[in-house]
């Protein structure tokens, strides 16, 4: 088996995975899927973590900002609305009246 594996070149490396993968589940995964789903889920569980995802996949975080900026862009827009609504509820409380000047 050893030696089966240091002769596999990273494209048969991926042809076995995917043919694996069909045989056992019915869908093709290649390697790069499986780390593509490890760095999405890593970055819903870290949000905005371009660093830490970058160290566990062996990139640098320009290149996590490329391939997943929309994860990135979208954690930012959620962390700008989460900011905004409670600036409009402390503006204006449940019960409809303005918050008092002071």
């Amino acid at each position: 088996m050893t030696k089966f594996l240091n002769t596999l070149s990273a494209n048969r490396l991926t042809g076995v995975v995917a043919v694996t993968t069909m045989r056992f589940t019915g869908v093709g995964v290649t390697p790069h899927i499986i780390r593509d789903i490890f760095a999405t889920e890593y970055l819903k569980q870290h949000p905005g973590d371009a660093a830490g995802v970058a160290k566990r996949l062996g990139n640098t975080v320009p290149v996590i900002y490329k391939h997943y900026a929309h994860l990135l862009d979208q954690e930012a827009d959620t962390r700008a609305d989460s900011f905004l609504q409670g600036a409009l509820r402390a503006e204006n409380p449940r019960d409809g009246t303005p918050k008092a000047a002071s």
